[in-house]
């Protein structure tokens, strides 16, 4: 661009940048009355004085977003960004960055900072017809709205400056304006710049110059612009501003200062400088698109997915791979896709790719080893019609709105932009370029909008992310002409689809294979060996007998049901492909598993579960959920009662609180007995918590008088003072006591304090807090620890207890009932279930125990009188899996395969060894004396149809206390609600997921998530 005939900056003092900033703010006064002004303006200054700003080598970038975020009362740093955004530092200070690249990294640090700010980008390209009117409408309404908003200039700095030669691209920040309000007149900019050394701290130059300077061409050929920072909520010291209040007398100000009404609002956006289509802040997405099916294409690393030119087909495919299976599974890149097909890469860069020479590729690569066995990608190719309206109809029947699909298209993106966006020279280069015939991605769609809506689509890029940017804005009709017009006149899309096979819809698929060729519902022996010698896992005919004659447990003598061979697959295998000692069948069935992609459903670390009695699910939903915050996953008993979603609410309330699974369980019993909480009866309760107060603090009591059974959960502090600020807002008159005495607990240097509530059902529910914080806790604690506790008999006189036991008195009954109390429980939890004993103290006649199991806590105190639960008022209990009535309460962990595996062959041995039926085990368990049992059977699988399908165990100890503990056959498809449904009236408040749940346990959820599940999505969403 001619750089003559400009006119030279103006170099400015802060004392004259307040001057004419201030000058402005007495205009404002003078004609709206608005006092606020002054003060956000004023603020605004007070800021940018305080920031001190030198950018360096080539980070004028960087440095432009660190003192946008910094003014607007956010400081941030040049190294804040590298570190979050993880950018290689090469981007920058190689060539300096576009204005796109700048809008990304401005975006991905807002997301990872979780900053209120929303960013729009602005290209002034000619096909836009930037008016140096709407940019000093822009800069005035900056100026008016303080550190709520910030502009960001993209410009060439010789061209801003009027020298004669010279200068190249270059950012800073707008100060201000001056010059009145006179829209056909604008008058001179205020910079603060990045580069003080060079270009001084402020200058002023005018308007018409600065956009000549934002609409040169940088390096990939695309103007420069701007960058406008926004509030989304209130920032920290922010001036809280009331709309402006204007006197009836006074004639309005120009359409600027309702733009400044509105933005008081925090309405987005204002309708100014977007007639192009936009490039798209996906922290916060254009109204009607979804967040999170819009986050899937920001690839977690920096310069991952930025395609190559010339194969944008094959750019495309890559990208729609990646994308449908999750945001944590780049499982392919464009060179490894090609070399995997033998495609020719001189085809690809010479000619541009159709839909349906793609569609071939397509279907290869779905058969090859480039897509996980666990993973089933169709793809088809899909008419696009001959309209918007057609298109969007086409788009929704092809599922376009589902996270585990993404949709591919050719397309003229001139016809996409409106107008001449990509202009070919006459380069060699430019005669080799495939210009504007290109591919991409839709992100995203908004189904209400109207067909023109320039918003309607998002699509997504996938070369030339330095010119366009990630993701661009276009409208239904647009894109419908882009496909069928121009120099592309392709008219179809690639849909591709891709299903997560959990296990259970594994072991369903291998079932069915199995069986494919009669489909009688059988495995036979000949059938088992045929897959096993296909697969290359020999097996013969004896060694495939051997295993359908043990697990052909109906006594028909012919082959395999599902069941059984379900049956099988988890007593050989565990569905653990690590686990193959034992015998040679043993093994065979595990690789055979594994290579059928029944993965190991490992976390590294367990969660627990806690079932416990209540009276009124929407009151302890309404506690839970909606003021604590413990997601609600799961609110019917439908694996158990058959019951399906429309009785949400009728049977139990299930929370995956810090990816732990607490039911409460709707008794028949009242509150107030014994089969609830100790305090539900208010004779029980600490007086402090029955007093009609305000909440919070109410009082203190000692550890030692808290009843069991109570409920616990050991938090990181920071976590810890978020929970109580949440309670403070959203339950004000909840009231707890501080817990004295709890320094010395869990062995010591582990609680720092403590503090109790009273829940809904009267159960003692204690916020243990960490001595450690951050990574030190989560080292410590993969998995938020829970506490659990439970009474147990001890007492002194055998005669008393021999007297409880109606029944007579078999030998194997009267072996047990001489060995000693206190040793059969401890040799209980630490021999057989393998925890390790915390400590071990007195308390006035009362002896405490407290273990760790698996990274959870139980304590046990003893107590002469006590009846375990279940044998309140019955005289045995039956714990049938799908059919018996489960106990309560229990606790126990959902535990590694091997834990689980050891701890059932501890049993299966005790069991063997002291021959002690079911029916005597419950009368032994009055006195204290119960050997090691295991009531349901280890070995086959529970809910063997159901997304909860699980190994299980139903344990007691020698008081009769319930514990389950439990290994999933796929722990991701435990949280598998769809939606969120109503309790009681009540809505349910699952914000908090992504701060419940480890990383291990969110990825396991994002599988889910791929299934559409509305829980994974959010979660997901809110890493």
């Amino acid at each position: 661009m001619n750089q003559s005939n400009k006119t030279p900056s103006r170099q400015l003092e802060i004392a004259d940048v307040e001057k004419i900033l201030f000058s402005e703010v007495n205009e404002i006064l003078s004609l709206t009355k608005d006092g606020t002004i002054e003060a956000r303006v004023s603020q605004f200054v007070r800021l940018l004085e305080s920031t001190p700003v030198q950018q360096n080598l080539n980070c004028c970038q960087t440095t432009a977003v660190a003192y946008a975020l910094t003014a607007m009362g956010f400081p941030t740093s040049v190294d804040d960004i590298f570190w979050m955004v993880q950018v290689p530092v090469e981007s920058a200070v190689r060539d300096g960055m576009t204005l796109a690249e700048t809008f990304e990294l401005a975006t991905r640090y807002i997301h990872h900072a979780k900053l209120p700010v929303s960013v729009e980008c602005h290209h002034f390209d000619e096909l836009s017809s930037p008016k140096v009117e709407e940019l000093w409408d822009a800069c005035l309404a900056d100026t008016i709205a303080g550190p709520r908003e910030v502009l960001a200039f993209n410009f060439h700095s010789g061209i801003a400056h009027g020298w004669s030669t010279g200068g190249g691209g270059h950012f800073s920040v707008l100060l201000g304006t001056a010059g009145g309000f006179d829209v056909s007149k604008p008058g001179d900019i205020v910079v603060a710049d990045v580069h003080p050394l060079k270009y001084g701290a402020y200058w002023s130059v005018p308007a018409t110059q600065l956009l000549s300077a934002m609409m040169d061409m940088d390096s990939c050929g695309r103007a420069r612009g701007m960058l406008r920072f926004r509030l989304t909520t209130k920032g920290p010291e922010v001036v809280e501003a009331p709309s402006p209040q204007v006197s009836p007398d006074l004639v309005p100000v120009h359409e600027a200062l309702d733009m400044r009404s509105k933005a008081n609002a925090l309405k987005l956006p204002d309708g100014k400088l977007l007639k192009p289509s936009t490039l798209v802040d996906w922290t916060n997405p254009p109204e009607g698109h979804d967040r999170f099916l819009v986050r899937r294409f920001i690839p977690k690393a920096w310069g991952a997915s930025h395609g190559v030119a010339n194969m944008g087909g094959m750019s495309a495919l890559t990208l729609a791979v990646n994308v449908t299976h999750g945001l944590r599974h780049e499982v392919a890149d464009l060179d490894a896709c090609m070399r995997a097909l033998r495609c020719s890469y001189v085809d690809h860069l010479h000619e541009f790719q159709s839909s349906e020479l793609i569609l071939q590729v397509a279907n290869r690569l779905v058969s090859s080893a480039i897509i996980e066995g666990h993973n089933e990608l169709r793809v088809n190719r899909i008419d696009l019609g001959k309209s918007g309206d057609e298109l969007r109809r086409a788009l929704i029947k092809a599922d376009i709105s589902a996270a585990n699909t993404a949709i591919i298209l050719p397309l003229d993106i001139n016809v996409a932009k409106g107008g001449a966006y990509v202009v070919l020279g006459n380069t060699e280069a430019a005669k080799l370029s495939h210009g504007a015939k290109m591919w991409a991605a839709i992100a995203s769609i908004n189904p209400n909008a109207a067909t023109t809506d320039p918003h309607g689509v998002i699509l997504s890029a996938v070369n030339h992310t330095s010119r366009d940017g990630r993701l661009w804005t276009t409208s239904f009709e647009m894109l419908s002409a882009a496909t069928r017009k121009g120099e592309v006149q392709d008219g179809f899309a690639i849909a591709l689809k891709l299903e997560h096979l959990g296990n259970q819809s594994q072991i369903d698929r291998l079932y069915h294979q199995l069986d494919q060729k009669n489909g009688n519902g059988e495995i036979t022996t000949k059938k088992l060996c045929d897959a096993m010698v296909a697969m290359g896992l020999p097996m013969t005919e004896a060694g495939a007998a051997q295993l359908v004659a043990e697990f052909n447990r109906d006594g028909t003598g012919r082959g395999l049901s599902r069941d059984e061979f379900f049956e099988m697959i988890n007593t050989i295998a565990g569905h653990h492909g690590d686990h193959e000692e034992g015998s040679p069948a043993h093994q065979m069935v595990a690789k055979f598993m594994k290579s059928n992609g029944c993965v190991p459903n490992e976390l590294g670390f367990s969660t627990c579960h806690v079932a416990l009695a209540i009276s009124d699910i929407p009151r302890n939903v309404a506690f839970y959920n909606n003021i604590l915050g413990w997601p609600l996953y799961k609110t019917v008993d439908r694996a158990h009662a058959g019951l399906g979603e429309d009785t949400y609410g009728s049977s139990w309330a299930s929370y995956g609180a810090f990816a732990s699974f607490i039911v409460f369980h709707l008794g028949a019993n009242p509150v107030g007995s014994m089969d609830h909480g100790a305090w539900a009866n208010p004779l029980n309760c600490p007086p402090q918590l029955l007093k009609d107060s305000k909440g919070g603090l109410a009082g203190s009591i000692s550890f030692n008088d808290i009843p069991v059974v109570f409920l616990g959960v050991v938090l990181e502090p920071g976590f810890f003072d978020m929970q109580l600020s949440r309670i403070a807002s959203l339950g004000p008159s909840v009231q707890w006591l501080e817990v004295t005495d709890v320094k010395d607990r869990f062995g010591g240097g582990e609680i720092d304090r403590a503090i109790c509530f009273r829940d809904p059902d009267g159960y003692p529910l204690i916020f243990f807090v960490s001595t450690r914080s951050g990574t030190a806790y989560s080292v410590r604690h993969p998995a938020v620890p829970f506490v659990y506790s439970a009474n147990f008999r001890l007492s002194a006189d055998l005669k008393t207890d021999m007297a409880l036991i109606t029944r007579k008195i078999s030998d194997d009954m009267r072996a047990q009932l001489v060995n000693d109390q206190l040793t059969m429980t401890k040799s209980f939890y630490q021999d057989v279930l393998g925890c390790r004993l915390l400590s071990e103290d007195q308390w006035n006649d009362r002896l405490r125990l407290e273990y760790e199991w698996e990274g959870h806590f139980v304590f046990l105190k003893s107590d002469p009188e006590h009846i375990p639960a279940p044998l309140r008022e019955k005289t045995e209990h039956n714990m049938g899996g799908n059919k018996g009535v489960v106990p309560l309460p229990h606790f126990g962990p959902n535990s590694h395969y091997d834990d689980f595996a050891k701890v059932r062959k501890a049993f299966d041995d005790a069991m063997k060894n002291h021959h002690v039926p079911a029916s005597d085990i419950w009368c032994l368990t009055r006195t204290g004396r119960a050997p090691p049992f295991n009531h349901i059977d280890g070995h086959n699988m529970l809910f063997p149809t159901d997304a909860d399908s699980c190994l299980s165990m139903f344990l007691t100890d020698p008081s009769g206390n319930a514990l389950e503990m439990k290994w999933y056959l796929d722990f991701g498809e435990m949280f598998h609600h769809h939606g969120e449904v109503g309790v009681g009236g009540l809505a349910i408040d699952n914000s908090m997921i992504a701060k419940h749940f480890p990383p291990a346990v969110l990825e396991l959820m994002e599988q889910r998530a791929l299934r559409g599940d509305a829980e994974g999505q959010l979660a997901v969403d809110e890493e």
